[in-house]
């Protein structure tokens, strides 16, 4: 939990915008789980033999009402700030800025 939590801090520069309206105050939608179990394939993302685990998960979600039908624009991101000797010897930044364009069917 630690680690999800620290990782999590590193967040900043979070925006978010739904056909244009910017969604306020997106820190009060960080939400931590629990301990729950997983079971990952094999191969997968940290090897190959997967098997069961457990994991926590720390982050931004949000869950809007549902749009009417027609097109809709969701406009969201930020930045990971990754501390000095994580990965290089200075600090790195990722950032995010990803819009979705979705239809609403009737």
């Amino acid at each position: 939990m630690k680690i999800a939590s620290a990782l999590t801090n590193d967040i900043r520069d979070l925006f978010c915008t739904v056909d244009g309206v910017t969604v306020d105050n997106i820190a009060a939608y960080r939400t931590k789980t629990g301990i729950f179990p997983f079971s990952a394939p094999s191969p997968w993302i940290f090897g190959h033999t997967g098997g069961s685990a457990t994991a926590v998960a720390d982050g931004y979600y949000l869950m809007i009402q549902p749009l009417p039908a027609g097109l809709h624009t969701i406009h969201y991101g930020g930045k990971f700030v990754v501390p000095a000797g994580v990965f290089e010897a200075g600090q790195s930044v990722i950032a995010k800025d990803v819009t979705l364009i979705i239809r609403v069917g009737s």
